[in-house]
């Protein structure tokens, strides 16, 4: 059982040597590191290559395409891994040596599809705050009946660079969406629990990565990301919504009223006020949409090659 890690990389000249120490510290060694540059204008490809034969034990695979985004380059590195198993590192954050070890460990003894796990948000200042995953993942409340893939629905409470995926089912599953920007692992899980509704995941309790929030970052965008989450609950929500013991419809409106709830957080913390009030002004013409969408089939494509 082996383990290749990929990294997306866009202008990240000054935080991926951070985040390859971490991978490099790891006691679970991987199979390969793929840094797949998307497009970079600054110095990252040539750091990259700067570190060809750097890391004796561990090789490091570099592809640079032009830019078109994070989920596209995460699909040229599931193109180009040999591992059983896929891991995503975000090259501006980093993780606890022993994430790799215990994530294998915990997908090995037993048959779930992927597991992640806590993290550490780390502020500008240094201070850090540990974002609960698990709390999330156990919380019983009576929309989802304790169906974790319709929590996830709701509350999107899962970050990509906490996964740790087995090979086959990444690559049946068609990869992430290289057509959109945002919340491309709420994407894919979402995709993947609606074509096979019996996939079982487990989040564990161990907080084995830190992230590192940038002021322009995709997260960072309320809106356009807001937009893009509706087209994914017009996609999943009502097909998801019928393992709720309440009506579909029910379902769709509560994921959409908390994508609408997260984007308002995010803005309301920026002091955005012209967001705010597109908030507002567009919310009965989308929440329309949201409904209405979600009741027609879709077929999602195939994006790895």
């Amino acid at each position: 059982m082996t383990v290749s890690v990929i990294i997306p990389a866009y202008n990240a000249e000054e935080t991926l040597p951070r985040a390859l120490a971490s991978i490099a510290a790891q006691t679970l060694s991987p199979q390969e590191i793929i840094v797949v540059d998307d497009g970079s204008t600054d110095g990252t490809w040539a750091y990259v290559q700067s570190l060809a034969g750097h890391y004796q034990n561990i090789p490091l695979i570099s592809h640079q395409q032009d830019n078109a985004g994070a989920g596209a380059a995460r699909n040229q590195g599931i193109n180009l891994a040999k591992g059983t198993y896929l891991a995503f590192l975000d090259a501006d954050d980093t993780w606890s040596p022993e994430k790799l070890a215990v994530s294998v460990a915990a997908l090995a003894e037993s048959k779930h599809a992927f597991v992640c796990h806590n993290l550490v948000r780390v502020e500008e200042d240094g201070s850090e705050h540990m974002l609960d995953c698990t709390r999330n993942f156990l919380r019983e409340d009576c929309l989802s009946g304790g169906n974790p893939q319709i929590k996830l629905l709701f509350w999107g409470y899962l970050a990509i660079s906490t996964m740790v995926i087995r090979a086959d089912i990444m690559r049946q599953a068609g990869g992430f969406d290289a057509q959109h920007r945002y919340a491309l692992d709420y994407e894919f899980w979402l995709s993947l629990f609606v074509r096979h509704p019996a996939t079982t995941f487990t989040v564990l309790p161990q907080a084995m990565m830190q992230y590192y929030p940038t002021t322009g970052g995709l997260t960072a965008n309320a809106l356009p990301r807001l937009r893009e989450r509706e087209v994914y609950l017009k996609r999943y929500a009502y097909a998801l919504g019928q393992c709720s013991p309440k009506p579909a419809w029910v379902v769709v409106i509560v994921g959409w009223l908390a994508a609408v709830y997260d984007a308002w957080t995010m803005a309301a913390t920026r002091r955005q006020w012209g967001v705010l009030a597109q908030l507002v002004l567009r919310a009965p013409v989308a929440i329309v949409a949201v409904l209405w969408r979600s009741r027609q089939p879709y077929t999602r494509p195939h994006f790895l090659a």
